[in-house]
Parts: C-alpha cells; structure tokens; sequence
C-alpha cells in the first residue's frame, strides 16, 4: 500500500511538472559577504556593518527574445544567439573618511531545466566600477528546495559559499563512492524489479536509475527496473565500514517475489572528492568551481533532500542536483573616503515558463530585499526593453514606453519584483490546465460526498439519541420523523449535488468546452458544502422545534 501511494504521488508530481514545464528562477542585488576599511593612519577597521550606502539603482531588463525549449550542452551557437541580460547599476557611495574594500556577491538565478550545466556564463557578460571592467568569478552553490525563488534569504545562502571543502555529518571529501556494476539473469520474466535494500540509520546513500523507493523506520527500500541478461550500475557512497546491501526480485511494485541471480560485474572505488572532480558539470577549470561542484554535491547527499528520481546517470555526472543549482558573480570593489562609485553588473536572463496560458507566459522575479542589507538605499529606477507585452503592467507601477515599461520609486519598496511576459496581451487559459483542474474535482467530489454524508447522519443519530429521551410518546414519534425526513432529504440532494458535479465536468473534458462547466462544477462544491451546513442546522432546529427544553422528561 505504502509503494502505491509513493507512486501515486510520483505520478502526480510528474504532472505537475509537465503543467509548470520550467522551473522558476530570480535574480538578486549584489550582497557584501566581507568588507575592510583603512583609514589616514594605515589601520584596519573591520565591522558588521558596513558604511556604503546605495544612492541609486537602475535595473535594466532587456528581453528581445524568449529562450528557446531546450539548450544541449552542443547547443553553443544557439545558446551564443540568446541575447537577453539584466544589469543592474549601483551608484554606491562611502560616507566616512576611510576608504573600503568589499566582496560582493550577486546571485542570478538557478540554471533552469532547459539549459544544461557547462555553458559559458561570464564571457557575454560584463561588471564594471566606474566604466572600468572589474574580474569576476562565476561561483555555485546549492539551494535549499527546488523553488529557490520562494524561499531564497541572501544572508543563508551565502554561507555556502565557502573557499574549501566543507564537511557535512559522515559526508566529507574522503567519503567512499564505489561505482557498482551488476548483471542479472536467471528469471522467468524478461522485465522485472530488483530491489536494493539498506539499513535506514546507516550512513549511506544509494544512487541510481531508481524507478520507486520506500524509506522506512528500519529499512530503505529502491526499485531499479531492470532486463534479464541487463546490467545495472549503482553507486553505494558510506562513511566507515562497508554497508550491507541486500537484493530481491519482484514481478512489479506490488507484484509477486521472482527468483532471479545477480553478479557484481565490476566495482571501483573513489574518495568523494575525486568522484565530484571528475564529474564537475560547470564551465572552466577553476578551483573555485571544483570546490563549489563538491559542496554541492556532499550537501545533497547528507541532507537526503533530493529524490532518487534525479539519477546520477550516465558518465557520473551526478545531474541530480542540477536544477538546484544557484549561480553567482563574485567580484571586489574599492570606494575611497567620502567618493562613489558606479558599480555595473550584467547577467543572463533566465526565465521561467508557464504553458497553462496559449502564447507561453514567462515570469522574471528579481529580489529587491536583499538592498536592506546596505546602510541606507535611495531610489530605484526599473526599465524593461521588449517588444513583448508585459500583463497587469498598470496594476505593478509601470506605465508604457517607446521601448517597453519603466518604473520609478522614491525609496525601496517592499517586497520583491515580478512580473510577466507574453507575445499577446491577452493570453488565454489552457485548456489542458482547465482539464487537469476539472478533472481534479471529479476526484475530489466524491470525497466531500461521503464526508458530507457522514455529517448530516451523524447529526440526524445525535439528536435521535436525545429524542430517545423523551417520555411523551407523541413529541418523540414527531420529532424523529421530522429528523428522519431532514436528513434523507439532505443525503439525497447531497448524492445530487455530487452526482451533477461530477458529471459536469466529464462531459466538459468530452466535448472540450471548459469556461460554464467548470464554473458549474465549483459551484457545484460550494453548494454541497451549504447544503451540508444547513442539514445539520435544521436537524438541530426540528429537534428543538418538538422538543423544547422544558418539555423533555427522560425515562430513567
């Protein structure tokens, strides 16, 4: 039972995933993660709180083309032609008579599903201090959920940004990996399941092209479907004395047991860091990004946060945390006692795409919270260049231009930016989204059905046990028909109810007009959980109406 449900589940969230085909991403304002200043006399005065302050910030958004559906690591050219960036300009200012030194880091988004990792992400673009070009570093590290966007605090996730190989529990840089390559033969059946299985509170992860797993209190539990004859490779990564890992064979997930054999063909063994090193998915051969990849890498396996649906596939290429992945420019920037400097930062444009709309609709978000961080912040001016629409343009601040949408504020504003593109300005729903949502309430009706059921009964047997009271044969004969009639007229109209609900919607999907059959079919769950409401009350109400308070006299 417990397998069906995590398939269900698996199921679910792969529709889910094919309804929001992209994941989302956000770009960020340049956060310090050090600073010094030197004063007249030479000294060193280190603190908290830095004294910059932002007198200004320009965020342009140029966007003349949309990203294409897929970018392949051989897709340099087309990757070369996608031509829209941010840049964000800081007027930043020192107020004090010391000059200061600053490490600044600027998150700009988490690669997205349609791009490989190991494209050039610092060559197209610039950061500048005063016109002049300053050297930058592309760093990674990994976020704390898919949608690092909703949950992203500038301050957190810059700490994992570390200079050396950083240890996490049993995971560390001398953590075993062995490389397990099995053949299995000897079945019946030429298509099965063989099943790993570990000790949960042992310090191991398993990695490969796992089709289900289980984990439980005392046992974990992975599904690798499999050929007879086949190999399979599996990776055991451990800390200390080798794990013991057990195999059967099973004809599906909650099939019958097979009787099958299994080989260990090969096995080579690698410390964790020479596993991560080999396999380091991102651009240039920097130390800095060998030391990111296997953060990485230790972080995801110790934390056991990310599914084993993310296989580490072919080539080692541990592509399971791929799209968990936060880049950033790191760069240094001199501000000498009492002057400014106009700090430039230019990055890719990585949007996210919803295909529940027809044209696509692509989202931007850009966190303006992480400016709070500087001693003061004066205005922001936002422009975005496109030949697209921009939806609810009015209702976010913008008003229209000869190039596309500008903003102004006076002062920060709260919360972050967000808004949408689209090739029409008035995108229609899909219908596929309308489906799904339709389809939803087929499932669901027949729940609140039978939950709607069992509260009017339960309420009709409540108040019949206190009918049941009642010495006067007259009042209780009444009074139990009146609840009685109350709550078989509530159960029918429920069934109703539940009945058209449903129905409506099927014959939406059949003849594929969604617009008043899906209004019909929500109408239709309010009005079941309103009739239900007021069953209960009137049987309440008729229970008093015959029997008052006064008038009950208990046979006891």
């Amino acid at each position: 039972m417990k397998r069906r449900l995590i398939l269900l589940v698996t199921i679910l969230c792969v529709a889910a995933a094919g309804m929001l085909c992209f994941m989302p991403t956000a770009y960020a304002n340049s956060a310090m993660t050090e600073w010094t200043g030197t004063n007249s006399s030479g000294s060193m005065v280190v603190g908290e709180d830095c004294p910059i302050v932002v007198r200004s910030e320009r965020l342009v958004f140029d966007v003349p083309v949309f990203p294409d559906d897929y970018y392949g690591i051989s897709d340099t050219d087309a990757f070369e032609k996608y031509n829209a960036y941010l840049t964000a300009t800081y007027e930043f200012y020192n107020p004090e008579d010391y000059s200061v030194d600053m490490r600044l880091m600027f998150p700009f988004g988490a690669i997205p599903t349609y791009m490989e990792a190991g494209f050039d992400l610092s060559s197209k673009y610039a950061i500048t201090a005063d016109g002049e070009d300053v050297e930058k570093k592309v760093r990674y590290s990994l976020s704390s959920s898919n949608y690092w966007s909703q949950d992203f605090v500038t301050a957190d996730a810059v700490k994992k940004l570390r200079d050396d190989y950083a240890s996490f529990g049993w995971v560390n840089k001398d953590t075993i990996v062995e490389k397990r390559v099995y053949r299995v033969y000897g079945a019946k059946e030429s298509e099965f399941y063989t099943v790993l299985g570990t000790d949960a509170s042992s310090d191991l992860m398993l990695s490969a092209n796992f089709t289900w797993y289980q984990y439980g209190d005392s046992k974990k539990s992975y599904g690798v479907w499999v050929q007879n004859n086949g190999t399979f490779t599996v990776y055991v990564v451990y800390s200390g004395k080798e794990p013991a890992v057990d195999f059967s064979f099973m004809e599906s997930v909650d099939g019958r047991s097979l009787n099958a054999s299994l080989d260990l063909q090969s096995k080579e063994v690698y410390t964790l860091k020479e596993m991560a090193a080999n396999s380091n998915p991102f651009y240039g051969e920097g130390e800095s990004a060998k030391t990111d990849w296997f953060n990485i890498v230790a972080e995801a396996i110790y934390t056991d946060t990310f599914s084993p649906y993310y296989c580490w596939g072919s080539g080692n290429s541990l592509d399971f945390v791929r799209e968990r992945v936060i880049c950033w420019y790191e760069y240094d920037l001199h501000v000498d006692a009492k002057s400014s400097v106009v700090n430039s930062v230019s990055a890719p444009l990585f949007p996210s795409r919803s295909d529940r709309y027809e044209p696509s609709v692509y989202t931007y978000d850009y966190l303006l919270s992480p400016a709070k961080g500087w001693a003061d912040f004066g205005t922001l001016d936002i422009e975005i260049n496109t030949p697209y629409f921009m939806l609810d343009a009015e209702k976010a601040g913008f008003e229209k231009t000869q190039t596309g949408y500008k903003a102004h504020y006076g002062s920060l504003p709260d919360g972050e930016l967000s808004f949408r593109l689209c090739e029409s300005k008035d995108p229609e729903l899909n219908k596929d989204y309308l489906a799904a949502l339709m389809w939803t309430l087929v499932i669901l009706m027949p729940c609140l059905c039978f939950a709607a059921l069992v509260v009017v009964i339960t309420a009709a047997v409540v108040c019949g046990v206190r009918i049941g009271r009642c010495s006067d044969e007259n009042k209780r004969r009444r009074a139990g028909k009146a609840v009685a009639l109350v709550a078989a007229v509530a159960s029918v109209v429920v069934c109703l109810i539940a009945f058209l609900t449903a129905f409506v919607p099927i014959t939406g999907l059949i003849s594929q007009i969604f617009g008043v059959n899906l209004a019909i079919a929500i109408c239709g769950c309010v009005l079941l959980v309103a009739v239900t409401v007021g069953a209960v009350v009137l049987i309440v109400k008729k229970k008093n109406e015959y029997l008052s308070d006064d008038g009950i006299e208990t046979t006891d």
